[in-house]
């Protein structure tokens, strides 16, 4: 990370923290969002047709897409902000962690890909570039 620049600030991320928290039942009820579907179909027969198995799944959320990719055959990591919808993860056999976009602790070329469905949005304008990097 460029020490000239500042990502978002801790009191932005813990904000996002306690919302998450707070509505992790509610993200559990909901289940896998339905319009993401061809989404999800594609991207998993993309990657079994490229061999590729290793997934990082960022913004987890309750984990119902780790879930969905796992039961299609892939070896997912998933991480999101909040560590009420981390415990639902685990509680769905889901390997997470508490971890954000900004400091991906995983060794570099660790993922055959990445799977970042809606978290993206919480990046201000000025983080964009340093959140891409840090997930490519």
């Amino acid at each position: 990370m460029n020490a000239e620049h500042t990502p978002t600030t801790p009191d932005i991320k813990a904000a996002l923290r306690r919302s998450y928290d707070a509505n992790a039942d509610e993200r559990e009820e909901k289940g896998l969002i339905a319009f993401r579907a061809p989404m999800r179909r594609d991207f998993v027969e993309r990657l079994h047709a490229e061999s590729k198995t290793e997934l990082l799944e960022i913004g987890a959320g309750a984990g119902h897409e780790a879930e969905f990719f796992v039961d299609s055959g892939l070896s997912v990591i998933a991480i999101d902000i909040s560590s009420e919808n981390i415990a639902r993860c685990r509680e769905k056999g889901i390997d997470a962690e508490v971890g954000d976009f900004y400091d991906l602790a995983f060794p570099d070329d660790r993922f055959d890909a990445v799977w970042a469905a809606s978290c993206l949005v919480h990046v201000p304008d000025r983080d964009l570039d340093l959140v891409l990097a840090e997930i490519s």
